[in-house]
């Protein structure tokens, strides 16, 4: 694995019963620096920041080979809904330190010295909001998809109240292709059309990713 910086988790559930999360961020470059910021959105971008979680520091500096805790708190609790998951964006970025700090400029303010140019370097991930009186899913709560023929596809139902991410779609033995317009994540509630080349779609088989990063399968036939 290179070096740089990143986290201990590729997906946050966030327990409303637990009182809170945790995740690190680790700086495994030899030699360098990072000024890490923290942020909960609600979109991938990051452009809206969601004023119903607090992450703590939300400013830290990591020297190289270090790593640090970064604590979630839920601060509004009444304004998300309950009774099934939402779904969060999780996102650090990190500015490397230069050995060349800014300079002062008289007519620009700042400039860089020896021309250096510093690029963020950033990590997302998904958080999941899970409700008190919410369990965790279980091989049963994922075997709970529906799938239907339709035509020249398959449809997909998660009548859950959680959001269930699709690491493999098969069907009769086809692997179906996910997209941006047909992405592997359903939310609660919600279905999906994925195209396939089977004409038959008598069976189906299907992995979950589940709450630890792992994935859990699945098949069964289509009636």
């Amino acid at each position: 694995m290179g070096s740089g910086l990143g986290l201990d988790a590729t997906r946050i559930i966030y327990n409303q019963s637990a009182g809170g999360a945790t995740v690190t961020v680790r700086n495994t470059t030899p030699d360098t620096a990072y000024l890490v910021r923290s942020i909960i959105s609600t979109d991938v971008d990051g452009k809206k920041v969601s004023p119903a979680f607090l992450v703590s520091p939300p400013l830290v500096r990591l020297e190289s080979g270090s790593s640090n805790a970064l604590r979630i708190r839920l601060l509004q609790a009444q304004s998300l809904v309950s009774g099934k998951e939402s779904l969060f964006y999780f996102q650090t970025t990190g500015i490397p330190g230069s050995k060349n700090p800014l300079a002062r400029n008289s007519e620009a303010g700042f400039s860089s010295v020896g021309g250096q140019i510093s690029f963020g370097v950033g990590n997302t991930v998904k958080l999941f909001y899970r409700p008190e009186g919410l369990p965790p899913p279980t091989r049963e709560t994922w075997q709970r998809l529906v799938f239907e023929r339709v035509p020249g596809a398959l449809k997909v139902t998660n009548p859950t109240p959680y959001y269930m991410t699709l690491s493999s779609l098969r069907v009769d033995g086809q692997p179906v292709r996910f997209s941006a317009h047909r992405p592997a994540m359903l939310a609660p509630s919600s279905s999906q059309v994925y195209g396939t080349g089977s004409s038959q779609k008598k069976r189906v088989s299907w992995s979950v990713i589940d709450d630890f990063g792992g994935t859990q399968e699945f098949g069964t036939e289509i009636h």
